[in-house]
């Protein structure tokens, strides 16, 4: 697995030993990154579900200004940490949390994290399971949707069915495939 655009192009990411992380295809991150365009330089970024960072690391080679990981898993915390220091990222443009995202999020949704760890862009990539899929897209339509964010891309199966009355009106949402995976980006207005 390499980042696939930005300051860091090629470079390579090391994967956690012995997990169930299912790396991001690079045509689907190339293609997520195409869809969020502007969005990306110079915002706070948050990875959810961050594996070994790979979403994270690619918006910090593209521009954003920093990232908050969130792993629950110690071995993929392990492995954000050695591409961090291998990818030669500052301290300060990356923060790593232990726990679990989807209790880092409610905190988002209740305003209750620092400031420095708000984020202008939500990603995730949590695994492929339609459950997950039908809790986190409630959560993130309202973030969208309040303003507390400006946009939340959403990793899951290509075959899942992601509901289009899931988004208010203020919400634009477009889901793309590519192959097996596909992403949902919520956004306010057009991205």
């Amino acid at each position: 697995m390499r980042v696939t655009g930005g300051v860091l192009r090629g470079r390579p990411l090391r994967l956690p030993p012995q997990t169930r992380t299912r790396p991001s295809s690079g045509k689907l991150k190339e293609a997520l990154f195409s869809a969020l365009g502007e969005l990306v330089p110079g915002a706070a970024v948050a990875d959810l579900f961050a594996g070994c960072g790979a979403l994270g690391i690619e918006a910090l080679s593209r521009g954003a200004h920093r990232c908050t990981f969130v792993e629950l898993d110690a071995r993929c915390v392990g492995a954000i940490r050695e591409n961090l220091r291998a990818l030669g990222i500052p301290p300060a443009a990356a923060t790593i949390r232990r726990g679990d995202a989807r209790r880092w999020l409610r905190k988002l949704q209740d305003g209750v994290l620092d400031e420095t760890e708000r984020p202008d862009l939500v990603l995730l990539d949590p695994p492929y399971d339609d459950a997950e899929l039908g809790r986190l897209l409630p959560i993130l339509a309202a973030l969208v949707e309040s303003g507390a964010v400006a946009a939340c891309a959403l990793e899951h199966s290509a075959r899942a069915a992601v509901p289009a009355w899931i988004a208010g009106p203020a919400v634009q949402l477009t889901t793309r495939r590519h192959g097996l995976g596909a992403f949902t980006l919520l956004a306010r207005g057009s991205p």
